[in-house]
């Protein structure tokens, strides 16, 4: 008496002979698939084969191959195809299917990375401020394990490193090189510096009598000023292109420019005060409270410390007068503020000259 059996899904034979034959097993290989080491390519679109050697073993042959995604490669329907890595880290499925009946199937992934150095980055180029600090490279730049070559390595903070700081004076292009030991990729990277400041011009030098006032003027695009001196003197309106300036003595004024960028560029005038002693009266003045005009200016009444000011209204009535006037008038009157008008002042120098005229007082 012999006992048989076939046994398709198990992929095995079993054969029993009772009496003289002794037992016999035959047992099909499962179906193995290998889709391959992962792996580290060094740059983008690098070309590299996916799959074992072999990619699939066991079962019953011919094998279906079948791999997903399809990115970058030549044909997915290969044991081994050939891939261009676009992706920082892609993961490539594999699924076999052999011949038998029924079929046997497998699956398994394998996951293509490529190499930080690809991404890292030599810094954002363009135009910056001359002699203000830039930091080149990016502080995404990898680090564990990788190096890095700068060149030109003059005016560096370190010629080394992921993210060094420099100070441009002229336009230069900056070449980065980033080494990956552990895998030995290598990449290179640009990055270009153009070094400006903002273009402005003063006029000067400017000649002024002792006492009178002028406007600076400086010209320039799309800046923001800020005007000062080293001397005690007064600046109406500093962050204007044109302030207005009275020095008593020849000074030098300074104005800071800079730009919607936050690029600052220096320049100056000097303003020469010759010597006058004629009084200067202008006529209108605005006690806005702005602080520019906001008092009735006469120049070089500090020249005649015993004068006396007297102001008329158009009635004829005193509505302001003062001992040794020294450009305080606000235009007001007992405390109030007189209106907007003209008005009529006698000044009495204290040197037995008399000098008469018209102020207007302006409000906005």
């Amino acid at each position: 008496m012999a006992t048989m059996v076939f046994t398709h899904k198990r992929r095995w034979l079993f054969f029993v002979f009772w009496g003289l034959f002794p037992l016999f097993c035959y047992c099909q290989p499962t179906l193995v698939i290998n889709p391959g080491n992962n792996q580290i390519v060094c740059n983008v679109k690098d070309s590299i084969t996916l799959g074992g050697t072999p990619t699939a073993s066991g079962g019953v042959f011919p094998y279906n191959y079948l791999w997903t995604p399809t990115i970058g490669m030549n044909d997915n329907h290969l044991s081994n195809p050939r891939i261009k890595a676009t992706n920082p880290l892609q993961q490539y499925y594999l699924r076999v299917i052999d011949s038998n009946t029924p079929k046997d199937t497998a699956t398994d992934s394998v996951v293509i990375y490529i190499d930080s150095a690809n991404y890292a980055s030599a810094g954002v180029g363009g135009k910056v401020c001359k002699g203000k600090p830039v930091t080149l490279g990016s502080p995404t730049n990898p680090v564990i394990s990788y190096g890095y070559r700068w060149i030109p390595d003059s005016a560096l903070s370190c010629d080394s490193c992921p993210a060094p700081i420099t100070v441009p004076q002229d336009t230069v292009t900056y070449k980065m090189i980033v080494m990956d030991s552990a895998n030995g990729c290598k990449d290179t990277f640009a990055v270009k510096l153009d070094a400006y400041l903002p273009e402005t011009s003063v006029i000067s030098p400017v000649n002024l009598k002792e006492g009178k006032s002028t406007n600076l003027e400086i010209t320039g695009e799309n800046l923001t000023y800020q005007w000062y001196s080293f001397r005690d003197t007064i600046i109406f309106n500093p962050t204007s292109a044109t302030p207005e300036v009275e020095p008593s003595v020849t000074t030098m004024f300074y104005v800071l420019a800079t730009d919607k960028s936050g690029c600052p560029v220096t320049d100056s005038v000097q303003v020469i005060v010759e010597s006058d002693s004629d009084l200067v009266f202008y006529n209108t003045f605005t006690p806005n409270l702005d602080g520019i005009n906001d008092t009735w200016y006469i120049g070089n009444i500090n020249l005649f410390p015993n004068n006396h000011l007297y102001i008329f209204n158009r009635y004829g009535k005193i509505v302001y007068n003062v001992h040794g006037y020294d450009n305080l008038w606000d235009g007001k009157s007992g405390g109030e503020d007189l209106p907007a008008a003209t008005y009529y002042y006698i000044l009495e120098s204290g040197t037995g000259k008399k000098y008469k005229g018209a102020v207007t007082i302006i409000r906005e």
